[in-house]
């Protein structure tokens, strides 16, 4: 019997859509994917900009038109992973004026992540930064306490973070259970996604499915898991060596073509 796990069809990206696309998520596409060229992902091969479409994808496939929240999950990471100076750049090169007064009220940012938030506000508009500060975390804290603190501004958010964060959680999950090395705190980290989508349910009722599926299979695939079992085990099983191990661990993330 095949017991590999078998996701199902994820929303990857939105190229077949850019046309169709508010203005200013045009805009916020080409601008994100400039501002973060270069930057991978954990697994130091995936382009980060293909997390931004993935997000961006998961809200449009759930029925999200709202082109500042569309706009905002293209964007949501920039205040955290791109400085000033680059911002400004490609806005220039671009011909994206600041054009905006914002006015930045939230308070839980380093003063770096003010500078960036403002700059983005003043070229994006109030409504699109307020998102991003919204999902905006502070570098440095303790695993555990940034895992409480997560949570808890989940539950304190506008609607429309809450969606947005709640993609930006699935993508990432989901990009974990394909892209992730041999990690021993895949489990606790699906256990916190999940308590952040819970935090984050309610506003789209499809999006609270996705979630739920995304943290199921992911959850299947830690039950069968070859290399987990032999972590947990304390060693090797006797007659299978790592190569046979991780062979098998790519078996059971099958699909990661068709995520």
């Amino acid at each position: 019997m095949d017991k590999r796990v078998k996701l199902p069809e994820f929303p990857r990206d939105l190229s077949g859509h850019v046309e169709v696309l508010p203005k200013i998520v045009q805009q916020a596409r080409t601008f994100a994917e400039a501002v973060h060229e270069g930057q991978l992902r954990k697994n130091k091969a995936t382009k980060y900009f293909d997390h931004l479409e993935m997000v961006a994808a998961i809200l449009w496939n759930v029925g999200v038109r709202d082109g500042d929240i569309l706009a905002a999950a293209y964007l949501h990471d920039v205040v955290e992973d791109v400085d000033v100076c680059k911002i400004k750049a490609v806005a220039e090169e671009q011909g994206l004026e600041a054009r905006h007064v914002y006015t930045n009220g939230h308070h839980l940012l380093t003063v770096e992540h003010h500078e960036r938030l403002a700059l983005l506000g003043a070229i994006f508009g109030s409504d699109i930064a307020d998102y991003v500060a919204e999902l905006t975390t502070e570098h440095g804290l303790p695993k555990d306490k940034k895992r409480e603190l997560q949570v808890q501004r989940c539950l304190d958010m506008s609607d429309g973070a809450k969606i947005l964060k709640a993609a930006d959680q699935i993508a990432n999950t989901v990009s974990t259970f394909h892209e992730a090395p041999i990690w021993d705190g895949f489990p606790a980290y699906i256990d916190k996604a999940e308590a952040v989508c819970n935090a984050c349910a309610g506003v789209n009722p499809e999006l609270d499915e996705l979630a739920k599926l995304s943290i199921k299979h992911s959850r299947d695939f830690l039950a069968i898991d070859p290399i987990r079992k032999s972590l947990e085990s304390g060693a090797p099983n006797i007659g299978m060596n790592m190569t046979e191990l991780h062979r098998q661990a790519r078996e059971n993330r099958q699909v990661a073509t068709d995520l």
